[in-house]
């Protein structure tokens, strides 16, 4: 049902921009780019909605002279050399992946190739609508209001069971709230938007009971306090800073109220806390994690040094279990996305593992940097490097560094030109 509204809307979205004025269709279409972002089957004709919103971009912002980073060529690249492994890869269980994986590189590249500063804010704020609504539907369905997908209620885990908002499951919903925490606090917005924002993606946070998600952002809050005490600070209007410390007050004392009040989401979050380093006999999705790092370690272990071939760590089951037979699983990535990628490329992963931790290092002072860590730990354990959100954050994050690139050769011009003109003012110059 959701898939279907999702086309539906992106058809709306089409029809608006035909009949719009430029400067209202560019709003629409980065703003729908932003919510593509945030969807994980929303797919046109085998492509991700996301991939085909950027292509349009781009097809109507041919005339913008492109620039780009050095970085996004080595990502190129990188991308393609894993790509590549499903041509003599043996364990290849669909190809297409491959397609994939080059069409999502190609729209981050494209985005920050022909976007600028207020483009990108745009589809921020598309992405931060789309995470609030999946959380208000998560809430609703807490509520009994929405419908829950079967089986992933999960009451053995939460008293009031699991919400899964706009996502397949729980644990995606864990993450994107977790977007939505970071965006809110980022973002130059107005304070009773960011109270809101921030206090309702932290509920749905909590209240997804996603160990993957809280580990993440945990996580990236220590990357981001270091690179405050260390890294040269950046400048943030009054804007980006209005409203953080009654956002994060009143995100807190919403969580708490109920957690206090309520004994049995208190004790559930208790237990699920507690097996968040130590998988229990009776901790079935612990053990099931435990069990596909084992499989996926065995392939690794039998791997030539050029991998199994993309889609090939898709073979070891939720439980562990190896299936060398066939050619489709329907799950083609692993849950851990480092180890998933060691399996299908071995050697040939090392420069994309190595391009994704420079982009997250070189602008972790920033959202961009943040964003592209939340996704990468929370890959560990809950794989999202296949789907769009991943691939925005990596855009905001070449981005940045093309802005600094961009930035320091007009401050160098500056300097060259005030250099000449100094020296050409000279007596007997």
């Amino acid at each position: 049902m959701l898939a279907a509204f999702g086309l539906a809307a992106l058809v709306a979205v089409g029809l608006l921009v035909l009949c719009a004025e430029p400067k209202a269709r560019d709003r629409v279409i980065a703003v729908g780019i932003g919510v593509s972002a945030m969807t994980v089957n929303l797919q046109v004709g085998g492509a991700h909605a996301f991939t085909v919103l950027v292509f349009i971009w781009v097809f109507l912002h041919l005339r913008r002279r492109p620039s780009l980073p050095g970085v996004a060529v080595w990502l190129l690249i990188s991308a393609g050399l894993i790509a590549s492994t499903v041509l003599a890869g043996d364990l290849v269980g669909n190809p297409r992946l491959a397609l994939q994986l080059l069409a999502l590189t190609g729209s981050a590249i494209l985005l920050v190739a022909y976007s600028n500063q207020q483009d990108r804010l745009q589809m921020m704020y598309g992405a931060l609508a789309a995470i609030c609504f999946g959380c208000i539907y998560g809430l609703g369905q807490l509520a009994g209001i929405f419908p829950s997908r079967a089986g992933l209620v999960h009451v053995d885990v939460s008293a009031i069971g699991r919400p899964s908002g706009i996502w397949p499951e729980p644990d995606w919903l864990g993450m994107y709230a977790g977007v939505g925490m970071l965006l809110a606090f980022h973002l130059p917005l107005q304070r009773s938007v960011r109270v809101v924002a921030m206090s309702l993606c932290t509920t749905l946070w909590v209240l997804s009971f996603a160990r993957a998600g809280w580990l993440a952002l945990v996580g990236v809050a220590i990357l981001g306090l270091a690179a405050h005490l260390v890294v040269r600070r950046t400048s943030v209007t009054r804007l980006h800073r209005k409203g953080r410390v009654a956002a994060i007050t009143a995100s807190v004392a919403i969580v708490a109220l109920p957690v206090w009040y309520f004994k049995d989401i208190a004790a559930d979050l208790s237990v699920r806390l507690s097996r968040t380093f130590s998988a229990q006999s009776d901790d079935i999705s612990g053990q099931a994690r435990i069990q596909q790092t084992e499989g996926l370690l065995h392939l690794a272990d039998i791997a030539p040094w050029y991998g199994h071939g993309l889609s090939a760590a898709g073979r070891v089951g939720v439980s562990g279990k190896l299936y060398f037979s066939g050619s489709d699983h329907g799950n083609n990535v692993a849950s851990n996305w480092l180890l998933g990628l060691w399996v299908d490329a071995q050697y040939l992963a090392i420069p994309f593992i190595l391009v994704v931790a420079a982009l997250a290092l070189l602008t972790c002072n920033g959202l961009p940097g943040q964003f592209v860590a939340l996704i990468a730990l929370n890959s560990l354990f809950s794989n999202g490097t296949f789907v769009p959100v991943f691939w925005f954050a990596i855009a905001l994050a070449l981005a940045k560094v093309n802005d600094r690139h961009v930035l320091a050769h007009t401050r160098l011009r500056r300097r060259s030109f005030s250099v000449r003109e100094s020296t050409s003012g000279r007596p007997g110059g």
